[in-house]
């Protein structure tokens, strides 16, 4: 995290080096503005493709796990045991996999890339402010056991507060369009949840067992 946060640092300063500040904000490809004014030769088309080719990647390992989290949840009976099925000869979730892209291909035709990004945004501080919370509930509850990790009471308060803060300044500064489709995804999954809270998981609807 030391290192990524270094990195991150170095290049919003190499940025703001190359192109003032204001002129940074207002451009549409920061990055490409930068590299335009830093290497006039350098083709323009190198540098989409590595953004294109990051961008997909990082969706990709997102909708790779997401479709194992509905899986992990379907065995714990949290959704339809249907999503828990596996496929035969690959050995993946498939059904989960179909049902994860027909919800998220509309989404990704609503809106812009940056209103889902920041959606997605808040969707994880929501995440992260929550399992941070909860921590705090467990080490406050009597007769917890201690796990093989232990840390402060004061790192999960702090990171709970921190996350709160930023969901609330993003909430408050940012388009009203994010925070609508962050909080429209987080009521459905709160009452899909109600829905299929009861439901049992029999393993012998697998069939067989995941691929690792």
């Amino acid at each position: 995290m030391v290192a990524a946060a270094i990195l991150y640092i170095a290049v919003a300063i190499t940025a703001v080096s190359v192109v003032p500040a204001q002129e940074l904000a207002k451009a549409p490809s920061p990055l490409t503005e930068v590299i335009s004014r830093a290497s006039p030769n350098f083709p323009a088309w190198v540098f989409t493709f590595i953004t294109i080719f990051a961008v997909g990647n990082t969706a990709l390992v997102n909708y790779v796990t997401a479709s194992r989290l509905v899986y992990g949840m379907s065995r714990q009976g949290l959704l339809p045991p249907l999503l828990g099925k596996v496929h035969a000869s690959t050995r993946t979730p498939h059904i989960a996999i179909l049902i994860l892209f027909l919800v998220l291909a509309p989404l990704a035709l609503w809106g812009t890339i940056g209103q889902l990004a920041a959606a997605t945004v808040l969707l994880l501080l929501t995440v992260f402010a929550i399992v941070n919370a909860a921590l705090v509930v467990l080490k406050r509850r009597p007769g917890e056991q201690p796990g093989k990790f232990e840390v402060p009471l004061w790192v999960p308060a702090l990171g709970a507060i921190v996350c709160i803060g930023l969901i609330a300044v993003r909430v408050s500064t940012g388009d009203w369009r994010a925070p609508a489709l962050a909080g429209a995804l987080l009521l459905a999954a709160y009452v899909l949840y109600l829905i299929m809270r009861p439901i049992p998981f029999d393993d012998e609807q697998i069939g067989v067992p995941l691929k690792d």
